[in-house]
């Protein structure tokens, strides 16, 4: 799998050294250095996916931001807009969404994303049949892994062809980790996540994940241990694949 890190704008360069990066709509639109940051990640061919959401618990921000966003940056991928831990919530979302504006962005070459939500099983495995039809890949949330264990769901589902995405840790990084790789799903792309980031800059270790270090300012240029943080990243990339990740030294 690919390991895709989250970092605040000043420290995009310093810790955004892989090709798979996960990007908030508001700040392409409203912060220059963010936007061409990842412009030119696109122009070098980088997996580029705009998000639906700014936040945790998941809820997306309005449809004319993403839009906006949207014909601004013109990714490769789009994470359609979804809801924590409600199966039907998020299928009502999607399709009305997609419904409205599905023919404009695939007009535009961008390739979307449907989130897999729900508080059971059931309530998973309703989402997942309700958006296959309309999306071109899954993403599996953190909320997700809370209420019934992503690599539950996959080994339950079995989803064969369409890329998959997993957003952000819920506990332990290692465990999460080694219980996907055990799935050998060659259509598991990644895992796009701030927690290598977050423990950094508070001088913590991957497995020192308890207590769930602060958020990230996404403004902030507080970097007081930079090798550190690197360190996590190495980590984090090596963990997430049999094979060294690729780092972007263009950088």
């Amino acid at each position: 799998m690919k390991a895709g890190i989250i970092a605040p704008v000043p420290l995009l360069e310093v810790y955004c050294i892989t090709d798979y990066h996960l990007v908030k709509p508001r700040l392409v639109l409203e912060n220059q250095n963010y936007r061409n940051f990842y412009l030119d990640r696109i122009k070098r061919g980088h997996t580029v996916i705009l998000d639906s959401s700014e936040i945790v618990p998941r809820k997306s921000v309005f449809p004319e931001y993403l839009l906006e966003a949207l014909k601004i940056l013109n990714p490769p991928w789009f994470i359609a807009p979804d809801r924590d831990m409600s199966g039907p919530r998020t299928v009502k979302l999607t399709t009305e969404f997609l419904s409205k504006y599905g023919k404009q962005i695939k007009s535009q070459g961008v390739s979307i994303i449907g989130v897999i939500q729900g508080h059971s099983l059931e309530q998973a495995i309703f989402c997942y049949k309700a958006l296959n039809k309309q999306v071109d890949a899954f993403a599996l949330p953190k909320s997700l892994e809370e209420a019934i264990g992503r690599a539950v769901f996959l080994k339950t589902v079995k989803v064969k062809t369409k890329p998959i995405h997993i957003l952000g840790f819920n506990s332990d990084p290692e465990k999460e980790i080694e219980d996907l790789l055990e799935l050998r799903m060659p259509n598991l792309v990644g895992i796009l996540c701030d927690l290598p980031v977050r423990l950094g800059l508070q001088c913590h270790f991957l497995d020192e994940w308890k207590p769930d270090p602060p958020p990230l300012d996404m403004l902030s240029d507080y970097n007081p241990f930079q090798k550190f943080t690197l360190k996590n990243i190495e980590e984090f990339i090596i963990q997430t694949s049999d094979e060294v990740e690729e780092i972007d030294d263009r950088t």
